[in-house]
């Protein structure tokens, strides 16, 4: 999609020469002009500056954010030395070459191993060495009962079996008319055929399949594991973070947040400066916010997310994308991860519920087997010390709870927390919580989702990839939904922002020696 190299540095080498000192803007005419501006600024747009600015610091970057913070969908509410993560909250994989590791080292903190590998793929142990989750299943009085710890074991050496089944699947069928569902049928008579505690269980580990990707897994492209153990993680550990010692003074809670804002520190950051134009040409990017404000730049990266370009594309750039990149674009899909998380004054429910992550399932029908809306717990006070349990929901059960009135949702979804504390045998009364904070990433017009990923109607996810990731002369784009590796993941957004910093970087060298 790029303009001819001939051109573009022909007539970008004409441009009047920029300040050299880093950060450093210039007011001309009644606008300001960079080197380079990033819409942005999550992890993605705060990586690919802080690149920049370390490598290229004659370059003049500047970064635009809508909102009055950084951190993207990264959120993070701070309890004492700790955090509830109400965006992006892991170290998939605490293997050295994790850039996450370096980012929150840099900002004072560490990782703090929780699980032994995926819980959502693998089910795997807690660091602890015992089960980091429970299964509850419901039968039809809607008193909630542990399921025996061999009908869990069993059913996951039945997914290991599936995910040998699906990649061979993958390989055989390359035309992206099969999902993991297909697959996964395969195995369906079997479970059904042992009884309904069974049934129930397989279903929900069925649902925690799609669950990953916030996809149901009938959406779930075959793709995706055609990589043994992939899943878009690091080999290792999966963690949380902590402080380090000695560094927790002064009541730093150690959080992603925070990992981001000691990152964004020494850079040119304009909150509040919402993005409603982008006019792009031979001679660079001009930038217009919504109170009318201008940037003007020889090179743009936009790191706004995958939902938002599909949604607002042809209102925001002048002229149009080309067909290509917008065809590219909208063979992505974003996947929804609803988080309702309550906080009470103590962690009242710790002895009857110690596992890290508390699965609920029902008995009935196939389509009855999972309440998607209630498909799993989070219990921070065992993972993290913090007085909080958190409720997710993915998948279209996000996009559709994410439309229900707030306080609505609040309500339904507190009553459902509170029958769950009664039914596992919490031996005091359920309070009132202190706090409730719901997610609304599929709603919100900043965002439109929660994270990428590719769903059964994209047969090479490679190419839809590279054709993202393609620059369009002087715009470039960058952040989770373009990395080929780690797409949907925060190290993903990492690494590709800094990828794409190199390869503006050059293009300006190259520009400017012409």
């Amino acid at each position: 999609f790029a303009l001819p190299s001939s051109l573009l540095h022909s007539t970008l080498s004409r441009f009047s020469p920029v300040p050299t000192s880093c950060n450093c803007w210039s007011l001309m005419a009644g606008y300001l002009r960079a080197d380079v501006a990033i819409v942005g600024a999550g992890l993605a747009g705060v990586e690919c500056a802080r690149t920049l600015q370390m490598h290229s610091p004659h370059l003049s970057v500047v970064v635009v954010e809508a909102r009055h913070e950084v951190g993207g969908r990264v959120r993070s509410i701070p309890s004492g030395d700790s955090a509830v993560e109400l965006g992006a909250g892991w170290i998939h994989g605490d293997d050295e070459d994790n850039p996450l590791l370096q980012l929150c080292s840099e900002a004072g903190m560490e990782a703090k191993p929780v699980v032994k590998g995926n819980f959502w793929m693998d089910g795997s142990e807690s660091c602890g060495g015992k089960r980091a989750f429970e299964v509850w299943h419901s039968r039809g009085t809607g008193k909630l009962e542990r399921v025996r710890a061999e009908v869990v074991d069993t059913a996951e050496s039945a997914m290991a079996r599936a995910k040998a089944f699906t990649r061979e699947y993958a390989h055989m069928h390359r035309t992206g008319e099969k999902n993991v569902g297909d697959a996964l049928d395969e195995f369906e008579r079997e479970w059904t055929a042992k009884g309904e505690e069974e049934h129930a269980v397989w279903q929900w580990l069925k649902w925690r399949y799609g669950a990953w990707f916030g996809l149901e897994v009938d959406e779930l492209s075959l793709s995706e594991w055609e990589e043994p153990g992939g899943y878009g993680d690091y080999p290792g550990r999966h963690c949380s973070v902590k402080m380090k010692s000695g560094n927790s003074e002064g009541g730093h809670a150690a959080s992603f947040q925070r990992a981001v804002e000691e990152r964004a520190k020494t850079l040119d950051v304009k909150l509040g400066w919402r993005v409603v134009d982008v006019k792009w040409s031979n001679s660079g990017v001009s930038l217009r916010s919504a109170a009318g404000e201008e940037v003007k730049c020889r090179r743009c990266v936009v790191t706004l997310p995958l939902g938002v370009l599909q949604r607002n594309s042809s209102a925001l750039f002048t002229p149009l994308l080309p067909a290509e990149k917008l065809k590219a674009l909208n063979r992505g899909r974003m996947g929804g991860y609803k988080k309702t998380v309550f906080f009470y004054s103590s962690p009242f429910w710790l002895d009857a519920l110690p596992s890290y992550f508390i699965a609920v399932t029902s008995g009935g029908s196939k389509e009855e087997s999972v309440d998607h809306h209630f498909g799993v717990v989070e219990n921070y006070a065992a993972m993290k010390g913090v007085s909080a349990i958190g409720v997710v929901c993915v998948g279209k059960a996000a996009f559709s709870a994410s439309r229900i009135e707030e306080d609505r949702w609040k309500e339904e979804t507190q009553a459902k927390l509170e029958r769950l504390f009664v039914a596992t045998g919490c031996s005091q009364p359920v309070p009132q919580p202190v706090r409730v904070e719901v997610t609304n990433w599929e709603e919100d017009d900043l965002f439109f989702g929660a994270y990428s990923s590719f769903d059964s109607r994209c047969a090479d996810p490679e190419q839809v990839i590279a054709d993202l990731a393609q620059p369009v002369g002087p715009l470039h784009f960058a952040g989770e939904a373009y990395s080929l590796l780690y797409q949907g993941s925060l190290h993903g957004a990492v690494e590709n922002a800094r990828e794409v910093a190199e390869r503006v970087a050059a293009s300006l060298r190259t520009c400017d020696e012409a």
